[in-house]
Protein backbone atom coordinates (compact mmCIF):
# COMPACT_ATOMS: atom_id res chain seq x y z
CA UNK A 1 0.00 0.00 0.00
CA UNK A 2 2.65 2.61 0.96
CA UNK A 3 4.65 1.84 -2.04
CA UNK A 4 1.83 2.25 -4.32
CA UNK A 5 1.37 5.32 -2.92
CA UNK A 6 4.89 6.42 -3.36
CA UNK A 7 4.18 5.66 -7.22
CA UNK A 8 1.30 7.48 -7.70
CA UNK A 9 3.19 10.53 -5.40
CA UNK A 10 5.72 10.08 -8.24
CA UNK A 11 3.11 10.21 -11.35
CA UNK A 12 1.02 13.51 -10.00
CA UNK A 13 4.62 15.14 -9.61
CA UNK A 14 5.59 13.75 -13.16
CA UNK A 15 2.29 15.53 -14.62
CA UNK A 16 1.86 18.45 -13.03
CA UNK A 17 5.02 19.75 -13.52
CA UNK A 18 5.91 18.08 -16.40
CA UNK A 19 6.59 21.65 -18.08
CA UNK A 20 9.31 22.31 -15.62
CA UNK A 21 12.52 23.16 -17.79
CA UNK A 22 14.80 22.34 -14.69
CA UNK A 23 17.48 20.82 -15.97
CA UNK A 24 21.69 20.71 -16.19
CA UNK A 25 23.13 21.45 -19.45
CA UNK A 26 26.54 19.56 -20.20
CA UNK A 27 27.16 21.37 -23.48
CA UNK A 28 24.94 23.17 -26.21
CA UNK A 29 24.47 22.14 -29.91
CA UNK A 30 25.53 24.71 -32.19
CA UNK A 31 24.33 25.47 -35.68
CA UNK A 32 27.30 28.21 -38.03
CA UNK A 33 28.83 28.77 -34.26
CA UNK A 34 24.96 29.92 -32.82
CA UNK A 35 24.23 27.82 -29.24
CA UNK A 36 20.59 25.88 -30.54
CA UNK A 37 18.55 23.16 -28.85
CA UNK A 38 19.26 20.64 -31.55
CA UNK A 39 22.37 18.49 -30.21
CA UNK A 40 22.39 20.16 -26.89
CA UNK A 41 23.51 16.98 -24.08
CA UNK A 42 21.39 17.84 -20.61
CA UNK A 43 19.60 15.75 -17.99
CA UNK A 44 15.61 17.26 -16.97
CA UNK A 45 14.94 17.22 -13.33
CA UNK A 46 11.61 15.75 -14.97
CA UNK A 47 13.43 13.07 -16.69
CA UNK A 48 14.97 11.70 -13.05
CA UNK A 49 11.24 11.83 -11.51
CA UNK A 50 10.38 9.49 -14.54
CA UNK A 51 13.63 7.61 -14.14
CA UNK A 52 12.29 6.71 -10.28
CA UNK A 53 8.39 6.44 -11.41
CA UNK A 54 9.51 4.09 -13.73
CA UNK A 55 12.30 1.91 -11.26
CA UNK A 56 9.53 1.74 -8.98
CA UNK A 57 6.56 0.27 -11.20
CA UNK A 58 9.04 -2.20 -12.74
CA UNK A 59 10.13 -3.50 -9.16
CA UNK A 60 6.99 -3.40 -7.88
CA UNK A 61 4.79 -5.10 -10.83
CA UNK A 62 7.94 -6.90 -12.15
CA UNK A 63 8.10 -8.95 -15.34
CA UNK A 64 4.92 -10.73 -15.50
CA UNK A 65 3.44 -6.96 -15.29
CA UNK A 66 5.81 -6.40 -18.02
CA UNK A 67 4.81 -9.29 -20.11
CA UNK A 68 1.24 -8.56 -19.41
CA UNK A 69 1.14 -5.17 -20.98
CA UNK A 70 3.51 -5.73 -23.99
CA UNK A 71 0.81 -8.55 -25.39
CA UNK A 72 -0.71 -5.49 -26.77
CA UNK A 73 -0.06 -4.37 -30.36
CA UNK A 74 0.20 -0.89 -29.28
CA UNK A 75 2.90 -1.61 -26.77
CA UNK A 76 4.71 -3.50 -29.72
CA UNK A 77 4.50 -0.88 -31.77
CA UNK A 78 6.13 1.99 -29.06
CA UNK A 79 9.05 -0.51 -28.13
CA UNK A 80 9.80 -0.84 -32.19
CA UNK A 81 9.65 2.68 -32.57
CA UNK A 82 12.31 3.25 -29.68
CA UNK A 83 13.98 0.24 -31.13
CA UNK A 84 14.33 2.84 -34.47
CA UNK A 85 15.04 5.78 -32.48
CA UNK A 86 18.11 4.38 -30.93
CA UNK A 87 19.62 2.73 -34.04
CA UNK A 88 19.12 5.65 -36.08
CA UNK A 89 20.96 7.80 -33.09
CA UNK A 90 23.85 5.58 -33.68
CA UNK A 91 25.01 6.77 -37.16
CA UNK A 92 23.79 10.34 -36.06
CA UNK A 93 26.76 13.11 -37.02
CA UNK A 94 26.59 14.04 -33.42
CA UNK A 95 26.18 10.49 -31.72
CA UNK A 96 26.31 11.79 -28.10
CA UNK A 97 23.47 14.07 -28.86
CA UNK A 98 21.63 11.25 -31.05
CA UNK A 99 21.79 9.34 -27.87
CA UNK A 100 20.44 11.61 -25.44
CA UNK A 101 17.66 12.27 -27.88
CA UNK A 102 16.96 8.34 -28.31
CA UNK A 103 16.82 8.32 -24.36
CA UNK A 104 14.10 10.82 -23.73
CA UNK A 105 12.26 8.81 -26.23
CA UNK A 106 13.01 5.56 -24.50
CA UNK A 107 12.12 7.00 -21.38
CA UNK A 108 9.11 8.26 -22.59
CA UNK A 109 7.96 4.55 -23.95
CA UNK A 110 9.16 3.53 -20.38
CA UNK A 111 6.44 5.74 -18.79
CA UNK A 112 3.70 4.63 -21.35
CA UNK A 113 4.41 1.04 -20.44
CA UNK A 114 5.07 2.20 -16.93
CA UNK A 115 1.57 4.02 -16.47
CA UNK A 116 -0.30 0.91 -18.33
CA UNK A 117 0.98 -1.24 -15.68
CA UNK A 118 -0.13 0.77 -12.54
CA UNK A 119 -3.31 1.83 -13.67
CA UNK A 120 -3.62 4.71 -11.81
CA UNK A 121 -6.79 6.55 -10.32
CA UNK A 122 -7.95 8.56 -12.96
CA UNK A 123 -9.39 11.44 -10.71
CA UNK A 124 -5.72 11.74 -9.34
CA UNK A 125 -4.21 11.89 -12.48
CA UNK A 126 -6.56 14.70 -13.76
CA UNK A 127 -6.28 16.75 -10.83
CA UNK A 128 -2.53 17.17 -11.09
CA UNK A 129 -3.30 18.03 -15.10
CA UNK A 130 -5.64 20.92 -13.82
CA UNK A 131 -3.27 22.05 -11.36
CA UNK A 132 -0.36 21.84 -13.75
CA UNK A 133 -2.44 24.02 -16.03
CA UNK A 134 -3.67 26.66 -13.40
CA UNK A 135 -0.07 26.83 -12.65
CA UNK A 136 1.08 27.75 -16.12
CA UNK A 137 -1.70 29.97 -16.71
CA UNK A 138 -0.90 31.67 -13.44
CA UNK A 139 2.58 32.18 -15.38
CA UNK A 140 1.43 32.90 -18.24
CA UNK A 141 -1.29 35.62 -17.74
CA UNK A 142 1.60 37.53 -15.81
CA UNK A 143 3.90 37.30 -19.10
CA UNK A 144 0.99 38.21 -21.15
CA UNK A 145 -0.15 41.32 -18.18
CA UNK A 146 2.86 42.79 -18.13
CA UNK A 147 4.48 41.82 -21.59
CA UNK A 148 7.27 40.14 -19.76
CA UNK A 149 8.87 36.80 -19.13
CA UNK A 150 11.03 36.52 -16.35
CA UNK A 151 14.37 34.39 -16.23
CA UNK A 152 14.19 32.00 -13.64
CA UNK A 153 16.81 29.12 -13.72
CA UNK A 154 15.00 26.34 -11.36
CA UNK A 155 12.23 26.80 -13.96
CA UNK A 156 14.32 26.61 -16.31
CA UNK A 157 12.67 29.66 -18.26
CA UNK A 158 14.45 32.13 -20.55
CA UNK A 159 13.80 35.88 -20.09
CA UNK A 160 11.66 37.25 -23.01
CA UNK A 161 9.75 40.66 -23.53
CA UNK A 162 7.41 42.11 -27.01
CA UNK A 163 10.35 43.82 -27.84
CA UNK A 164 13.17 41.50 -28.18
CA UNK A 165 14.26 39.87 -31.36
CA UNK A 166 13.59 36.48 -31.38
CA UNK A 167 10.26 36.46 -29.06
CA UNK A 168 7.13 34.65 -30.04
CA UNK A 169 5.16 37.64 -30.55
CA UNK A 170 1.58 38.77 -32.59
CA UNK A 171 2.78 41.74 -34.37
CA UNK A 172 -0.12 44.20 -35.26
CA UNK A 173 -0.71 48.10 -36.52
CA UNK A 174 -0.72 49.37 -32.74
CA UNK A 175 2.21 47.28 -31.88
CA UNK A 176 3.54 43.83 -30.94
CA UNK A 177 1.94 41.49 -28.10
CA UNK A 178 4.31 38.82 -26.41
CA UNK A 179 2.66 35.39 -26.33
CA UNK A 180 2.51 33.87 -23.21
CA UNK A 181 4.90 31.14 -22.38
CA UNK A 182 3.95 29.77 -19.16
CA UNK A 183 7.56 27.81 -18.03
CA UNK A 184 7.78 26.34 -21.42
CA UNK A 185 9.78 26.47 -24.82
CA UNK A 186 6.89 28.15 -26.87
CA UNK A 187 3.69 29.66 -26.85
CA UNK A 188 2.52 26.51 -28.81
CA UNK A 189 3.77 24.19 -26.40
CA UNK A 190 2.14 26.04 -23.43
CA UNK A 191 -1.39 26.28 -25.54
CA UNK A 192 -1.68 22.52 -25.79
CA UNK A 193 -1.14 21.39 -22.12
CA UNK A 194 -3.18 24.13 -21.00
CA UNK A 195 -5.75 23.20 -23.46
CA UNK A 196 -5.20 19.36 -22.40
CA UNK A 197 -5.86 20.80 -18.85
CA UNK A 198 -9.06 22.37 -20.09
CA UNK A 199 -9.86 18.86 -21.49
CA UNK A 200 -9.34 17.28 -18.00
CA UNK A 201 -11.03 19.73 -16.27
CA UNK A 202 -14.00 19.14 -17.99
CA UNK A 203 -13.30 15.48 -17.08
CA UNK A 204 -13.42 16.31 -13.62
CA UNK A 205 -16.77 18.01 -13.69
CA UNK A 206 -18.04 15.21 -14.88
CA UNK A 207 -16.42 12.98 -12.25
CA UNK A 208 -17.20 14.52 -9.07
CA UNK A 209 -20.79 14.49 -9.42
CA UNK A 210 -23.57 16.67 -8.80
CA UNK A 211 -22.73 20.00 -6.13
CA UNK A 212 -19.01 18.54 -6.52
CA UNK A 213 -18.36 20.12 -9.93
CA UNK A 214 -18.92 23.65 -9.69
CA UNK A 215 -15.34 24.62 -8.30
CA UNK A 216 -14.13 22.77 -12.11
CA UNK A 217 -16.64 25.58 -13.50
CA UNK A 218 -14.75 27.91 -11.91
CA UNK A 219 -11.57 27.21 -13.25
CA UNK A 220 -12.58 26.64 -16.87
CA UNK A 221 -13.07 30.54 -17.79
CA UNK A 222 -9.33 30.74 -16.55
CA UNK A 223 -7.50 28.03 -18.07
CA UNK A 224 -9.38 29.56 -21.09
CA UNK A 225 -8.00 32.73 -20.71
CA UNK A 226 -4.40 31.07 -20.91
CA UNK A 227 -5.33 28.94 -23.82
CA UNK A 228 -6.32 32.01 -25.79
CA UNK A 229 -3.12 33.73 -24.59
CA UNK A 230 -1.04 31.74 -26.41
CA UNK A 231 -2.00 33.03 -29.33
CA UNK A 232 -1.77 29.28 -30.77
CA UNK A 233 -4.20 28.31 -33.77
CA UNK A 234 -2.84 24.49 -33.73
CA UNK A 235 -3.95 24.25 -29.61
CA UNK A 236 -6.91 26.07 -30.13
CA UNK A 237 -7.71 23.42 -33.11
CA UNK A 238 -6.57 20.73 -31.20
CA UNK A 239 -9.05 21.30 -28.00
CA UNK A 240 -11.71 21.78 -30.17
CA UNK A 241 -11.25 18.69 -31.71
CA UNK A 242 -10.51 16.95 -27.89
CA UNK A 243 -13.67 18.64 -27.07
CA UNK A 244 -15.99 17.39 -30.16
CA UNK A 245 -14.99 13.92 -29.52
CA UNK A 246 -16.32 14.33 -25.79
CA UNK A 247 -20.17 15.73 -27.10
CA UNK A 248 -20.05 13.03 -29.53
CA UNK A 249 -19.09 10.83 -26.92
CA UNK A 250 -21.79 12.23 -24.30
CA UNK A 251 -24.69 12.42 -26.33
CA UNK A 252 -23.79 9.94 -29.65
CA UNK A 253 -23.67 6.82 -27.73
CA UNK A 254 -23.53 5.46 -24.30
CA UNK A 255 -19.46 5.37 -24.23
CA UNK A 256 -19.80 8.67 -21.59
CA UNK A 257 -23.10 9.06 -19.57
CA UNK A 258 -21.65 10.84 -17.12
CA UNK A 259 -20.46 13.95 -19.51
CA UNK A 260 -23.82 14.70 -20.53
CA UNK A 261 -24.81 16.87 -17.85
CA UNK A 262 -21.94 19.16 -18.04
CA UNK A 263 -21.13 19.72 -21.88
CA UNK A 264 -23.68 22.29 -22.53
CA UNK A 265 -22.52 24.24 -19.57
CA UNK A 266 -18.46 23.79 -19.96
CA UNK A 267 -19.31 24.91 -23.45
CA UNK A 268 -21.29 28.11 -22.29
CA UNK A 269 -18.83 28.94 -19.87
CA UNK A 270 -15.61 28.74 -22.59
CA UNK A 271 -17.90 30.23 -25.10
CA UNK A 272 -18.55 33.25 -23.31
CA UNK A 273 -14.99 33.62 -22.13
CA UNK A 274 -13.70 33.35 -25.98
CA UNK A 275 -16.05 36.68 -26.69
CA UNK A 276 -15.13 38.58 -23.77
CA UNK A 277 -11.24 37.95 -24.60
CA UNK A 278 -11.87 38.33 -28.29
CA UNK A 279 -13.53 41.57 -27.46
CA UNK A 280 -11.14 42.77 -25.19
CA UNK A 281 -8.06 41.62 -27.58
CA UNK A 282 -9.59 41.57 -30.74
CA UNK A 283 -6.51 42.91 -32.42
CA UNK A 284 -4.06 40.33 -32.31
CA UNK A 285 -6.80 37.72 -32.22
CA UNK A 286 -7.94 38.77 -35.73
CA UNK A 287 -4.34 38.80 -36.70
CA UNK A 288 -3.56 35.33 -35.48
CA UNK A 289 -6.93 34.02 -36.80
CA UNK A 290 -6.70 35.30 -39.86
CA UNK A 291 -2.99 35.16 -40.54
CA UNK A 292 -2.15 38.65 -41.69
CA UNK A 293 0.72 40.40 -41.50
CA UNK A 294 4.30 40.52 -41.78
CA UNK A 295 5.56 37.93 -38.96
CA UNK A 296 2.06 35.86 -40.00
CA UNK A 297 3.00 35.47 -43.65
CA UNK A 298 7.08 34.79 -42.75
CA UNK A 299 5.74 32.19 -40.77
CA UNK A 300 3.79 29.86 -43.61
CA UNK A 301 6.66 30.48 -45.73
CA UNK A 302 9.07 29.48 -43.78
CA UNK A 303 6.75 26.00 -42.39
CA UNK A 304 6.74 25.39 -46.13
CA UNK A 305 10.22 25.39 -47.03
CA UNK A 306 10.35 22.99 -44.23
CA UNK A 307 8.49 20.56 -45.95
CA UNK A 308 11.04 20.62 -48.87
CA UNK A 309 13.88 20.42 -46.76
CA UNK A 310 12.00 16.62 -44.81
CA UNK A 311 11.52 15.41 -48.34
CA UNK A 312 15.35 16.32 -49.46
CA UNK A 313 16.63 14.60 -46.14
CA UNK A 314 14.03 11.68 -46.33
CA UNK A 315 15.15 10.88 -49.81
CA UNK A 316 18.70 10.55 -49.14
CA UNK A 317 18.40 8.44 -45.49
CA UNK A 318 15.10 6.91 -46.23
CA UNK A 319 15.73 3.71 -44.00
CA UNK A 320 18.43 4.46 -41.44
CA UNK A 321 16.93 8.42 -41.07
CA UNK A 322 19.47 11.21 -39.82
CA UNK A 323 19.06 10.34 -36.15
CA UNK A 324 16.75 11.06 -33.57
CA UNK A 325 17.12 14.51 -32.92
CA UNK A 326 19.34 15.87 -35.96
CA UNK A 327 16.70 17.11 -38.29
CA UNK A 328 18.42 20.34 -37.85
CA UNK A 329 21.82 19.48 -37.53
CA UNK A 330 21.68 16.82 -40.75
CA UNK A 331 20.13 19.93 -42.81
CA UNK A 332 23.14 22.57 -41.86
CA UNK A 333 25.54 19.77 -42.97
CA UNK A 334 23.90 18.88 -45.97
CA UNK A 335 21.87 21.65 -47.46
CA UNK A 336 23.52 23.72 -50.22
CA UNK A 337 21.43 26.68 -49.93
CA UNK A 338 22.89 29.71 -47.28
CA UNK A 339 20.68 30.46 -45.12
CA UNK A 340 20.64 31.97 -41.78
CA UNK A 341 21.33 29.91 -38.83
CA UNK A 342 17.52 30.00 -36.91
CA UNK A 343 15.77 28.62 -40.43
CA UNK A 344 17.29 24.97 -39.91
CA UNK A 345 14.87 23.82 -38.10
CA UNK A 346 12.54 20.70 -37.30
CA UNK A 347 9.64 20.24 -39.75
CA UNK A 348 6.07 21.08 -38.16
CA UNK A 349 4.58 17.57 -38.63
CA UNK A 350 5.47 14.97 -36.59
CA UNK A 351 5.05 12.43 -39.03
CA UNK A 352 7.05 14.02 -40.95
CA UNK A 353 10.02 14.88 -38.61
CA UNK A 354 10.00 10.78 -37.73
CA UNK A 355 10.20 9.70 -41.13
CA UNK A 356 13.00 11.86 -41.66
CA UNK A 357 14.77 10.90 -37.96
CA UNK A 358 14.40 7.20 -37.94
CA UNK A 359 13.57 6.47 -41.45
CA UNK A 360 10.60 4.94 -43.31
CA UNK A 361 10.03 1.71 -40.52
CA UNK A 362 10.45 3.84 -37.84
CA UNK A 363 7.33 5.74 -39.22
CA UNK A 364 5.71 2.70 -39.90
CA UNK A 365 5.79 1.79 -35.97
CA UNK A 366 4.71 4.66 -35.21
CA UNK A 367 1.60 5.25 -37.25
CA UNK A 368 0.93 1.65 -36.09
CA UNK A 369 1.51 2.85 -32.25
CA UNK A 370 -1.78 5.21 -33.19
CA UNK A 371 -3.52 3.58 -35.05
CA UNK A 372 -3.61 0.98 -32.40
CA UNK A 373 -4.34 3.35 -30.10
CA UNK A 374 -7.26 5.46 -31.87
CA UNK A 375 -8.41 1.69 -32.10
CA UNK A 376 -9.20 1.78 -27.92
CA UNK A 377 -11.13 4.67 -28.74
CA UNK A 378 -13.39 3.62 -31.38
CA UNK A 379 -14.18 0.41 -28.96
CA UNK A 380 -15.22 2.30 -26.33
CA UNK A 381 -17.47 5.02 -28.04
CA UNK A 382 -19.24 1.49 -29.54
CA UNK A 383 -19.60 -0.04 -26.53
CA UNK A 384 -23.28 -0.08 -25.26
CA UNK A 385 -22.67 -1.41 -21.41
CA UNK A 386 -21.32 2.03 -20.30
CA UNK A 387 -22.46 1.40 -17.06
CA UNK A 388 -19.90 2.94 -15.02
CA UNK A 389 -17.60 6.93 -15.32
CA UNK A 390 -14.28 6.19 -16.17
CA UNK A 391 -11.30 7.95 -17.64
CA UNK A 392 -10.84 7.06 -21.16
CA UNK A 393 -13.31 9.60 -22.98
CA UNK A 394 -11.26 12.46 -21.71
CA UNK A 395 -8.32 10.39 -22.14
CA UNK A 396 -9.27 10.07 -25.36
CA UNK A 397 -10.01 13.56 -26.09
CA UNK A 398 -6.49 14.50 -24.87
CA UNK A 399 -5.09 12.14 -27.33
CA UNK A 400 -6.98 13.06 -30.21
CA UNK A 401 -5.97 16.92 -29.42
CA UNK A 402 -2.28 15.70 -29.24
CA UNK A 403 -2.74 14.18 -32.92
CA UNK A 404 -4.22 17.64 -33.89
CA UNK A 405 -1.42 19.63 -32.93
CA UNK A 406 1.22 16.97 -33.90
CA UNK A 407 0.09 18.12 -37.48
CA UNK A 408 1.31 21.16 -37.06
CA UNK A 409 4.31 21.59 -34.90
CA UNK A 410 7.11 19.33 -33.81
CA UNK A 411 7.70 19.47 -29.93
CA UNK A 412 5.72 16.44 -29.31
CA UNK A 413 8.48 14.72 -30.85
CA UNK A 414 11.81 16.93 -30.62
CA UNK A 415 11.38 17.70 -27.10
CA UNK A 416 11.56 15.64 -23.81
CA UNK A 417 8.03 17.63 -22.50
CA UNK A 418 6.27 16.28 -25.90
CA UNK A 419 7.76 12.82 -25.46
CA UNK A 420 6.66 12.96 -21.52
CA UNK A 421 3.14 14.62 -22.52
CA UNK A 422 2.58 12.37 -25.93
CA UNK A 423 3.81 8.65 -24.06
CA UNK A 424 1.98 9.63 -20.88
CA UNK A 425 -1.25 10.05 -22.08
CA UNK A 426 -1.70 7.06 -24.36
CA UNK A 427 -0.39 4.93 -21.48
CA UNK A 428 -3.49 6.75 -19.16
CA UNK A 429 -5.73 5.82 -22.32
CA UNK A 430 -4.70 2.43 -22.60
CA UNK A 431 -4.63 1.86 -18.72
CA UNK A 432 -8.26 3.24 -18.27
CA UNK A 433 -9.23 1.40 -20.92
CA UNK A 434 -8.05 -2.32 -19.30
CA UNK A 435 -9.89 -0.88 -15.87
CA UNK A 436 -13.47 -0.21 -17.71
CA UNK A 437 -13.30 -3.99 -19.53
CA UNK A 438 -12.11 -5.46 -16.25
CA UNK A 439 -15.44 -4.15 -15.18
CA UNK A 440 -17.65 -4.57 -17.25
CA UNK A 441 -16.22 -8.06 -17.44
CA UNK A 442 -17.54 -9.02 -13.76
CA UNK A 443 -21.27 -7.53 -14.22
Amino acid sequence: MKRRYLISLLLTALIAFAPSGTRYIFYTGKILDHSVEPGTVSIFGMQIVALLFVSLVFFTYGWRGFLETFKSRAAMCAAIVAVFAALSAMQASDALAGVVAAFSLLLGVAVYFAISMFRPDPREVLTAFVGGAVFQVALGGYQFFTQSAFASKWLGMAMHSADQLGAFVVETDSGRWLRAYGSLSHPNIFGLYVGVGLLTCIGLAAFRGHGKHLVYYALMPIITMGLLFSFSRSALLAVAAGFVWMTISAFGSEAAPTFRRIMIPAFMITTVTFSVIGYLYAEPLRTRSTAIGRLETQSIQQRGSQYEDALALFARHTFTGVGVGQMPIALARESATERDWWLYDYVHNVPALIAVETGVLGLVAWLGFVWFTIDIIRRRLLHHKATVSTGVTVYAAAFIALLIAAMFDHFLWSSWFGQLLFWSIAGLLRAAFFHFETVENKR
